[in-house]
């Protein structure tokens, strides 16, 4: 794995793995303004539901850190997670979008 990101990253294998693994990490997945404004509608349903992001994430089968980074779009859903945060917050899927 380490190799491949190397290779995509087209560097030569002087970084050291750590360095590889944090510049990865940190960096695989950018905040796009969809992702943002996804995570601020979240939210926003989220209080005017009168949950905590843990009440939502128990509700979703999901970790509270999960929901917050949501929230501040630096994760991306799939339509299943979709699925689970509209059903946690009693919302259609469509509503999620209305931003």
């Amino acid at each position: 794995m380490i190799t491949s990101i190397l290779s995509w990253l087209n560097v030569k294998s002087t970084f050291s793995v750590p360095f590889v693994l944090f510049f990865y990490s940190n960096f695989a997945h950018m905040k796009t303004e969809n992702d943002i404004s996804f995570g601020n509608n979240l939210a926003r349903k989220r209080k005017l539901a009168g949950l905590t992001q843990a009440e939502l994430a128990y509700r979703c089968d999901f970790d509270r850190t999960y929901i917050g980074a949501i929230e501040r779009g630096e994760k991306s859903v799939t339509v299943n997670t979709l699925a689970k945060l509209a059903n946690g917050l009693g919302v259609r899927i469509a509503d999620l979008f209305d931003y």
